[in-house]
């Protein structure tokens, strides 16, 4: 299956829909503004948190962590 991510060119956060081949939208990040760190949701239509995602701010390479329920998925 094919995903495809559009993002608002004006907006405070990052908000991201994720769209399936058909151009139904399926998930939507919702970025966080105004934390010391990146945060996004990954969400369902119905509005329920899947995945939260975190960007370490001071590390050597790029780094995310995902969590589900505060516990790391990856």
């Amino acid at each position: 299956m094919r995903f495809l991510v559009y993002d608002r060119l004006l907006g405070i956060g990052d908000d991201y829909w994720i769209e399936d081949e058909r151009g139904t939208k399926v998930f939507l990040v919702d970025g966080k503004a105004l934390r010391l760190r990146d945060t996004w949701e990954l969400k369902d239509l119905q509005g329920r948190v899947l995945v939260d995602i975190h960007q370490k701010m001071l590390a050597l390479r790029d780094t995310m962590v995902l969590q589900r329920g505060g516990q790391p998925l990856a």
